[in-house]
């Protein structure tokens, strides 16, 4: 049984107290109740679609990188520190969005194919102006749990 499992993400950013911007990712469970921490796909779930969104409280203007292999980086087992880090083949379709009203690249969409039982870390890049005591680009790096058996892509 191959059942998709669609999450949309809640990137909030905001300032902290030193002056640094700090990015939180939630998201709605199946009963509404707010998440937090590694996002898991079950064995079975296959062609999983992720849509991050950015819900900028910093007054920095931010937003995702231009490109998607510069908004999302990738790596199996570690927190991703290159652009070229390996997604065992699990990642496809990846874009970035404009808001329609505001034209800041607000979202970034990807399909996880969870054919593979991984952790993949991935960090989520940002630009943006510069806040007090930290420059863009801004990096929430949370991780994806794959339970695999979601069969072909």
């Amino acid at each position: 049984m191959n059942k998709s499992k669609n999450v949309e993400v809640t990137v909030l950013a905001t300032l902290d107290q030193n002056g640094g911007v700090d990015l939180q990712c939630r998201w709605p469970d199946d009963l509404g109740a707010w998440q937090s921490g590694p996002i898991e796909f079950p064995y079975g779930a296959g062609n999983n679609k992720v849509k991050f969104k950015l819900d900028d409280q910093t007054g920095l203007d931010l937003e995702f990188m231009d490109k998607p292999g510069d908004a999302i980086w990738f790596e199996a087992g570690k927190c991703p520190d290159r652009p070229d880090g390996s997604d065992l083949g699990q990642i496809k379709d990846k874009d970035v969005g404009k808001d329609p009203v505001t034209s800041k690249r607000k979202k970034l969409t990807l399909t996880n194919l969870n054919t593979e039982d991984c952790s993949l870390h991935y960090a989520l890049r940002f630009d943006g102006k510069a806040a007090t005591s930290a420059a863009p680009p801004y990096v929430c790096d949370p991780e994806i749990r794959n339970r695999g058996g979601g069969g072909s892509n």
